[in-house]
């Protein structure tokens, strides 16, 4: 097995995973970024996800869950201080929504897992980037980035590896 160096092998990988493997490599993407989103109902959330097959009842509860995460997370106004936080938990929720998404067997699943792994990158971004200064600093949140997109490349070789 050759070790995932661009992501044009990235995505290549991952859109050759069957749905039922992109949930569950979606769940490592999730886990790792897990700390952004302090809520019980993501332990359960990445249970279901990380199933072979889960039921269409546990997957739309799961769903349901997400989708109350969201809502909780998102800005209610354009008014409403931006929360660095808050923000990178509404991404991880939005990861979670994501591969819960009902998707059928005969419908194309093969940007599922890459759309987790962005979400996750988002909400990477977002706690990485100092939000006190009269400008954002971008330098920091760039370097968290791309050592994130490396850990990425290391989650899919250990998946595929297994």
């Amino acid at each position: 097995m050759t070790k995932i160096t661009t992501m044009k092998a990235f995505k290549r990988e991952l859109s050759a995973l069957p749905l039922a493997k992109q949930r569950q490599i979606s769940a490592r993407f999730i886990r790792h970024d897990a700390g952004l989103l302090e809520d019980p109902l993501l332990t359960r959330m990445l249970e279901v996800i990380d199933k072979d097959a889960p039921t269409a009842e546990e997957l739309a509860s799961a769903y349901h869950w997400s989708q109350v995460i969201c809502v909780n997370t998102q800005l209610h106004s354009d008014l409403e201080e931006l929360n660095p936080g808050l923000q990178a938990a509404h991404f991880v929720a939005m990861a979670c929504r994501t591969a819960l998404s009902p998707v059928y067997e005969h419908a194309r699943s093969s940007s599922l897992a890459l759309k987790v792994s962005m979400y996750c990158r988002m909400a990477n971004t977002c706690v990485h980037m100092p939000h006190e200064d009269e400008k954002p600093d971008f330098s920091y949140a760039e370097t968290a980035a791309r050592k994130l997109i490396e850990e990425q490349f290391s989650i899919l070789d250990d998946f595929l590896a297994d």
